[in-house]
C-alpha cells in the first residue's frame, strides 16, 4: 500500500478520506505519548529523577508519589522529601500541587508555575563549619573541580513560580539562637534555584505565632542561667527577598511580649573562609545585620526579665533606632522619648534621650529627666546589658532629696527642699532584691559589690523647705564628696 493511497472513514453517513500520509505519523505520536504518559507516572521515572536530582546538587529527593495529568503540563507530587547528603531533613512535604512546562525539562529546567503546596516542614540550620544545610542539598558547598566550574549546562534548574503554601511550619537554627514558626500561610512566594543562585521571594506573610530562644553563650553567660527566650505575635513581614547568602525585608512588625516593633533592614551569613590551600577556616557560622525602625514598649514586660530580672521599667512611646553588626559585635544608635523609667525604685519621667549601642554596652550621650520636682541633665551615662552595671554623669536642679529617698523606703523629712548640683555616679543594679548565691566568693561578691558609689562633681546646695534636726535654710556639700549605697 502506497502511502499516498487514501482510507476512507464513514462518519453519519459522510465519506471522509485521509491519506496514510498524515495517518501513520499521527498513530507514531500518539504511539509516542502514551508511552511517555505511563512512564512518567511509573515508580521507574520517580526513582530515575531521584538519582539525576540527586547526581545534580548533591542532596537527596525522595517522592511517595508521582502523578502527571493526561495534559503532561499538571503534576501532583505526594510525601516529599528533601534532605543533605549526610539524610539530614530540610524541606518536607505532604502535597505540592504544580503546572509544568515539559518543554522546558529539554534544557535542563524544572520550572513549576501556580503551585500549591500543602503540610510543609522547613528546617534551616548551620553546622559548625557555618555553612547552610539547605546549600549543603543544594551543593553550593560542595567543590567542584575547576574543569567543571564553566559547565553549567549540565547542571538542572528549578524553579517555582507563584507559590502558595498552607498549613505549613519553618525552624531556623544557628548556634547561639533559633526560631520556630509553627503555622506559615503564605499566599505567593517564589523560589529559583540556578547552577550558582538561590534566589528566594515572599511578596506578604502574615504569622499569628513565632518562637524566639537565644542561648547564653550569645552574652557571655553561665549555662546555669537558661535561654533567653520569647513569643513573637501577629508578625508581618512584607517583600522578603533571598539572594544566595542573605535576605532584605522591606518591612517587618510584630509584637514581642508587648513591645511594638516595625523595621526595615537585611542580614547575610557569608560562606566560610578559606586558607592559601582552600580549605574552610573554622570559626563556626558568620552573620552580619543591618536594621532601622520603630519600637514602642510597654511599662511591664517580661522580655527583658533575663537581664534585668524585675529592677528595671520603662514606657516607651516611641524609639527610633539603626543598628549594625555581627555575632560578636553590634552598633546602633537610637532616639528615645520615655515617658517613666525605674531603677531599682527610683522613678524618672518625661525621659529624652540620644544613645548609642556598642557592643554590650548602652551609652547615652546627651540625655535630660524629670525627677521629683527638678530636672536632671546627663551629658553622659553607659549601661551593660550583661551585668547590669552603669555609671553616670549629671547635673541636677531644683531636686527634692527627701522625695527620692522615700522611694527607697527611707524617710528623712529634714532633707525636704530644693537641691541643685553635679555627681558622678557608678554602681551595679541589683539582680535579685536578696542575696541568694551558694558559696564563698557569691557571698564574698554580694558583701563587697555596691548598688551605687557617688562622687560630687559640684557642690550640692540645698534650699531647705523646713529647719528640722538642723536650724539653717541652706545646705552646702562640697565638691569632691563621696557617698555610697551597699
Amino acid at each position: 500500500m502506497a502511502l499516498l493511497d487514501e482510507i476512507e472513514f464513514r462518519v453519519y453517513r459522510s465519506h471522509i478520506k485521509i491519506p496514510l500520509i498524515f495517518f501513520v505519523p499521527a498513530v507514531c505520536l500518539l504511539s509516542i505519548y502514551v508511552l511517555l504518559y505511563f512512564y512518567v507516572n511509573s515508580g521507574w521515572f520517580v526513582i530515575t529523577l531521584q538519582k539525576q536530582l540527586h547526581s545534580a546538587f548533591g542532596g537527596h529527593f525522595e517522592v511517595g508519589k508521582l502523578e502527571v495529568e493526561p495534559s503532561l503540563t499538571q503534576v501532583h507530587i505526594y510525601d516529599v522529601h528533601f534532605l543533605t547528603p549526610t539524610r539530614a531533613p530540610i524541606i518536607e512535604a505532604r502535597v505540592v500541587h504544580a503546572a509544568i512546562n515539559p518543554l522546558l525539562v529539554l534544557g535542563n529546567r524544572i520550572q513549576f508555575d501556580r503551585g500549591h503546596v500543602v503540610g510543609a516542614k522547613v528546617r534551616l540550620s548551620f553546622d559548625e563549619n557555618g555553612d547552610l544545610n539547605l546549600f549543603d542539598g543544594l551543593g553550593f558547598n560542595k567543590e567542584q573541580p575547576e574543569e567543571q566550574d564553566d559547565e553549567s549546562g549540565s547542571r538542572i534548574s528549578v524553579g517555582f513560580a507563584d507559590v502558595r503554601i498552607e498549613d505549613s511550619e519553618f525552624y531556623f537554627g544557628h548556634s547561639i539562637f533559633n526560631f520556630t514558626i509553627p503555622d506559615v500561610n503564605i499566599p505567593n512566594a517564589s523560589v529559583y534555584v540556578e547552577p550558582a543562585t538561590i534566589l528566594m521571594n515572599v511578596p506578604e506573610l502574615r504569622v499569628p505565632r513565632a518562637d524566639f530562644r537565644f542561648h547564653p553563650e550569645l552574652f557571655n553567660f553561665e549555662q546555669a542561667q537558661g535561654d533567653w527566650s520569647f513569643t513573637l505575635r501577629d508578625f508581618e513581614l512584607d517583600n522578603w527577598r533571598w539572594a544566595n547568602e542573605g535576605f532584605a525585608v522591606e518591612r517587618l512588625s510584630a509584637d514581642i511580649e508587648g513591645y511594638l516593633l516595625e523595621v526595615v533592614g537585611r542580614m547575610a551569613f557569608p560562606s566560610s573562609e578559606k586558607d592559601e590551600q582552600g580549605q574552610k577556616i573554622a570559626g563556626g557560622p558568620k552573620m552580619l545585620y543591618e536594621a532601622r525602625g520603630k519600637l514602642s514598649a510597654p511599662y511591664w514586660s517580661p522580655l527583658l526579665h533575663y537581664f534585668t530580672r524585675d529592677n528595671i521599667h520603662f514606657e516607651i512611646p516611641e524609639l527610633s533606632a539603626a543598628v549594625e553588626g555581627t555575632l560578636e559585635e553590634i552598633d546602633g544608635n537610637f532616639e528615645v522619648h520615655a515617658s517613666v523609667l525605674e531603677v531599682a525604685g527610683l522613678f524618672f519621667k518625661d525621659i529624652r534621650a540620644r544613645l548609642a549601642l556598642e557592643n554590650r554596652f548602652l551609652v547615652l550621650q546627651d540625655g535630660s529627666a524629670s525627677f521629683h520636682g527638678g530636672r536632671i541633665h546627663f551629658p553622659y551615662a553607659y549601661f551593660s546589658l550583661l551585668d547590669t552595671r552603669y555609671g553616670a554623669i549629671a547635673d541636677f536642679e531644683g531636686v527634692d532629696p527627701a522625695s527620692a529617698l522615700r522611694e527607697l523606703q527611707v524617710d528623712l523629712p529634714w532633707l525636704e527642699g530644693s537641691a541643685s548640683g553635679g555627681l558622678m555616679l557608678v554602681g551595679e543594679i541589683p539582680k535579685s532584691p536578696e542575696y541568694r548565691g551558694d558559696g564563698p566568693y557569691a557571698a564574698l561578691a554580694h558583701t563587697l559589690g555596691r548598688y551605687a558609689d557617688l562622687v560630687l562633681t559640684k557642690p550640692l546646695n540645698l534650699a531647705r523647705a523646713n529647719r528640722e534636726l538642723i536650724p539653717v535654710d541652706h545646705a552646702v556639700l562640697a565638691q569632691g564628696t563621696q557617698a555610697w549605697v551597699d
